[in-house]
């Protein structure tokens, strides 16, 4: 059945200079059913392009291009500037929950595409040791002292977060925005990189925007609840993934414009993440319709740093700020009347902490 109010969108953050902002959300009220079936790529709605996602599940995306007259050209980031300049941003340990690849995982992928050098040996421990590290720190911030630790893949016996190396075809660099974002995409799944219970993050090695990521911001069934099937995806069951659901947000991207350490922080990798989760919704409190929100400072802004209704106490000084008063996306633990505690809220996710299935003896797959 077609679920009137499910919109289905990629959102797409650009940088300049080290900035960033962000357009996501289509208007048009198209389920991943419809768009299996969408043949104009004005349904998408005004301002949005039509890509082609076979390998997905999806069919379509509708996404903002680069080039979206309706966005100023970006400013500098707001946060975290000028601690950061001095100290750098703080970083946290990341944990290793079961066997660190049963249950939902994050899988990083560093990827590359021919014609260039692979500097996997550079950017493999940068994702490790560093970026990693940082968005653990973020997450730690307003964690409210619960265990949340961002579940990514590890390698055997827990050593390190697991990052897969791939190399693109050398054409997808020549690919621009969301065109080349669904080219990534359907390259992942054609080599099996498109399970259910894992979101795959890859940082590109090429230049851009920022980043993008699938995400769904529409209102019932997504919103009504305090856990998205459609962005948590089917639950791995004793190490083997469960059946795949039409469609769930599983990829994004971060390019190289925004990954370097100290350009812009970690922000964009949370950004992209968080939307794969399924923040931020169009009924959320300060929600801008278009995927993030207009209070801030907050990693899901449109313009990082630079929300309309900053609120001076929300501001940090090294780590980014993830929802100002946790109220729109995030709240570990919301009061029972809130919106928090009956929409979804990414701080339920399964891609965060123990997980029953941490106890389960892993299969072969």
């Amino acid at each position: 059945m077609i679920r009137k109010h499910l919109a289905l969108a990629v959102a797409l953050v650009v940088a300049s200079g080290g900035a960033a902002f962000a357009a996501s959300t289509s208007s048009a009220p198209v389920s991943s059913q419809m768009i299996r079936t969408l043949k104009d790529a004005a349904a998408c709605g005004k301002g949005f392009t039509l890509i082609t996602v076979p390998e997905s599940r999806a069919g379509y995306l509708c996404t903002h291009t680069a080039a979206d007259p309706r966005w100023p050209a970006p400013a500098s980031f707001a946060q975290p500037r000028a601690a950061a300049a001095v100290r750098g941003p703080a970083t946290a340990k990341v944990p290793c929950y079961g066997d660190g690849t049963t249950g939902p995982r994050i899988q990083m992928i560093y990827g590359f595409h021919g014609g260039i050098p692979n500097r996997a040996k550079t950017v493999v421990p940068q994702i490790q040791k560093v970026m990693a590290p940082r968005m653990q720190a973020v997450i730690n911030a307003q964690a409210l002292g619960r265990n949340l630790g961002l579940r990514f893949a590890m390698t055997k016996g827990c050593k390190a977060i697991d990052v897969k190396v791939v190399e693109f075809p050398e054409g997808v660099q020549e690919l621009k925005g969301s065109g080349q974002f669904g080219a990534i995409s359907n390259y992942l799944a054609a080599i099996g990189m498109d399970r259910e219970d894992r979101k795959y993050q890859v940082i590109w090695d090429g230049f851009g925007g920022c980043g993008i990521a699938a995400a769904f911001s529409g209102l019932d069934p997504v919103s009504s609840a305090p856990v998205s099937p459609v962005s948590d995806g089917s639950p791995t069951i004793g190490g083997r993934a469960a059946p795949p659901r039409t469609f769930s947000t599983k990829y994004s991207l971060v390019w190289k414009t925004c990954y370097e350490v100290g350009r812009s922080g970690v922000t964009a990798q949370i950004h992209e993440l968080f939307h794969n989760l399924g923040a931020v919704q169009n009924d959320a409190p300060h929600s801008d319709a278009a995927g993030h929100v207009f209070d801030g400072p907050s990693v899901m802004n449109a313009r990082v740093g630079e929300a309309p209704g900053f609120v001076k106490a929300c501001a940090k000084v090294l780590v980014e700020t993830l929802d100002c008063g946790m109220d729109d996306y995030w709240n570990p633990s919301p009061r029972p009347d809130s919106y928090l505690s009956t929409h979804l809220n990414v701080a339920k996710s399964q891609f965060f902490g123990p997980q029953p299935q941490d106890l389960l003896v892993a299969s072969p797959l």
